[in-house]
């Protein structure tokens, strides 16, 4: 009985000095929390806004955005940091600046996406983090809704027949015709051309002039845009290139007829 006690004593002892290590240890957390944690949050904060600001700077200009991310891009790929094809530009400034941490990329960019999203000016993101509770509340705010990824997988599914109709040739073809090739200067390693027209209400469109450049944001872009469109209208994007050869062929011969009875 008297070795149980004693061994108990002993026990208890020895978790008390633990208890008063570990208080000790939560006093100097207050202090670093208070003082040194707290002027680190705040100096982070500080550089996410300068890399905002720079960010907003270059996106004023789709050339100057084009320009700066493709520099980004060269050099983080010389540094062997690969660059995923869906990363937002926002997240290849962030990535730019620290450099290897991808979980604090994710975490960064999404903070400075959700302020960039809801109109934030530079000068203001250390109070939009504030006002929600820190940068990764920030990051749950970006979060994107159900509704949401499920239209980015409605759009992922349709991109392959984006790229079916964009690589196909022949009876796929709205119109075909010869421009200057100094305007294909920008865009003939590119295999891709961007056009401007003008339309109506009853579907007519006049194409009026090629585009003599290149975005790699607007091919993005457009090819989205064609996704979605073809996702919702399922029932027409699955037309096989057969029906569309048929369609063609009467609509020739329907004019053939016409130019021979005027003749």
């Amino acid at each position: 009985m008297k070795v149980i006690q004693t061994i108990n004593n002993h026990a208890n002892d020895k978790a008390s000095a633990l208890v008063n290590e570990l208080d000790k240890l939560s006093e100097q957390c207050e202090v670093f929390e208070k003082n040194e944690w707290s002027k680190a949050n705040n100096d982070l904060i500080g550089m996410l806004e300068k890399i905002y600001s720079r960010y907003k700077e270059a996106a004023a200009d789709s050339v100057v955005l084009d320009s700066t991310l493709s520099s980004l891009k060269a050099i983080l790929a010389e540094r062997g940091n690969r660059i995923q094809k869906n990363s937002t530009p926002i997240s290849v400034f962030v990535r730019f600046v620290f450099n290897k941490s991808r979980q604090r990329v994710n975490a960064y960019s999404n903070a400075l996406m959700a302020a960039h999203v809801a109109a934030i000016p530079p000068e203001r993101f250390a109070n939009f983090v504030k006002e929600a509770g820190g940068l990764e509340q920030c990051k749950v705010k970006f979060a994107p809704s159900p509704k949401t990824l499920e239209k980015q997988r409605q759009i992922a599914e349709a991109m392959p027949q984006v790229d079916v109709l964009l690589s196909s040739d022949g009876d796929q073809v709205l119109a075909e015709f010869n421009v200057d090739v100094q305007m294909l200067e920008a865009v003939k390693d590119r295999g891709i051309v961007f056009l401007v027209g003008t339309c109506d209400c009853s579907g007519s469109v006049k194409v009026r002039s090629v585009i003599p450049g290149y975005s790699e944001r607007y091919e993005k872009w457009a090819k989205k845009k064609l996704a979605q469109y073809l996702n919702d209208h399922r029932s027409r994007s699955t037309t096989t290139v057969e029906q569309i050869s048929m369609e063609k062929a009467l609509a020739a011969i329907e004019k053939a007829g016409q130019e021979k009875a005027s003749s």
